[in-house]
């Protein structure tokens, strides 16, 4: 990235080619997975999944703890969506919704921060996640799910959460 750029500009080059890179992978990405899962298993792809989704709760917890009583309403919400969303997965990839889209999240809420931005923030994960899903309606052996629109904002909106309590 050019030295030239703002830490904002910087932010956002981030946050657009992330999405670039996701979107760039709606192809080949459904095979990557099954061959991790047929190389190990399905287990051990979910286990995985909750190795790599454990740590960032544990450090929420950890900082949350000498936050007040909201703070922990919200936290214990935001556990309750994770094991939703990862108790009705259908496949193992889902599951990577809310990794993938829990980064964006994270990114979009430094982009937007703020109460005033919440809209702003929430309107563009809800638009990333539709992008993704309406791309994969176009390419064959793919189909986009409103299902999934729903996984990648849970993911996104956890994000947003994260990020928002380190300054809370």
């Amino acid at each position: 990235m050019p030295a030239n750029l703002s830490p904002q500009q910087r932010l956002w080059a981030r946050i657009l080619i992330y999405l670039a890179l996701v979107y760039a992978s709606l192809p080949f990405m459904p095979r990557l997975v099954e061959a991790l899962i047929e190389k190990t298993s399905a287990q051990a792809f979910s286990g995985l999944m909750w190795a790599l989704f454990l740590p960032p709760l544990v450090w929420c917890a950890w900082s949350l703890r000498n936050k007040p009583r909201r703070i922990w309403a919200e936290a214990a919400l935001a556990g309750l969506l994770v094991l939703l969303v990862l108790i009705l997965s259908r496949s193992p990839i889902e599951k990577v919704h809310l990794m993938v889209y829990g980064l964006l999240g994270f990114w979009v809420g430094q982009a937007w921060p703020g109460r005033a931005q919440l809209h702003k923030a929430l309107a563009f994960i809800l638009a990333a996640g539709g992008l993704d899903e309406a791309i994969q309606w176009l390419l064959p052996m793919r189909f986009g799910d409103l299902t999934d629109v729903l996984f990648n904002f849970s993911g996104g909106v956890l994000g947003l959460w994260l990020e928002r309590q380190r300054y809370s």
